[in-house]
């Protein structure tokens, strides 16, 4: 929160005197009614019972205004049942002060997976040119949800008209094509992802 603080709220000016930064528990904090509940880099996969995820559904359903919507993002296919290393160039990088910096590799390791529990452990490396690297920089340690799942949930805590965008593919850069649509069906990918929205 302080780097939130330091590094990302002098970026929007005065409108920073609108954001409240707030530690609590999603299961049982009260905020004033938002339009909006945003739930990202697949976050709700740190709840591992049904009933907890539920619970957490119920309490942003509770946060929203009349019309408010939920939104959450969520990957899946086959490949994200597999125990996998990918590695990325960043290159022209810049650090949040627009110092430049130097290309180094991004490592997503999916380090475990269990398919009776869709329980996975992921990790997050970095390489950098002089040979270090700074590895596990970020570990995750999730239960990994289905889209039928989160319809499921999402409509027995009372959300309505949910829906799911996911992303295209670009065959010239073998990756995904930034671009997200509403779809009802979907190719069988190796992996996707995607937003899920719910409305209240």
């Amino acid at each position: 929160m302080d780097w939130c603080r330091y590094n990302n709220l002098p970026r929007i000016g005065s409108s920073a005197d609108r954001v409240h930064l707030l530690r609590e528990n999603v299961l049982s904090v009260r905020t004033p009614p938002a339009d909006l509940v945003g739930a990202f880099n697949f976050s709700f996969n740190i709840f591992k019972e049904r009933t907890v995820l539920r619970d957490y559904f119920a309490n942003v359903y509770k946060s929203l205004v009349r019309d408010g919507m939920f939104v959450l993002d969520e990957l899946g296919g086959p490949e994200s049942h597999s125990i996998i290393k990918e590695k990325r160039k960043i290159k022209d990088g810049v650090d949040v002060d627009g110092t430049p910096l130097e290309t180094y590799t991004y490592i997503w390791d999916q380090a475990d997976y269990n398919p009776i529990t869709h329980e996975m452990r992921c990790h997050i490396h970095f390489a950098f040119k002089d040979g270090t690297r700074m590895n596990r920089t970020f570990t995750y340690d999730w239960r990994l949800w289905t889209i039928p799942e989160l319809r499921d949930l999402l409509t027995e805590v009372g959300f309505r008209n949910i829906d799911v965008y996911l992303e295209g593919w670009d065959d010239e850069t073998d990756e995904g094509d930034g671009i997200f649509r509403q779809r009802t069906r979907f190719d069988r990918w190796e992996a996707w992802s995607g937003y899920v929205l719910a409305e209240k």
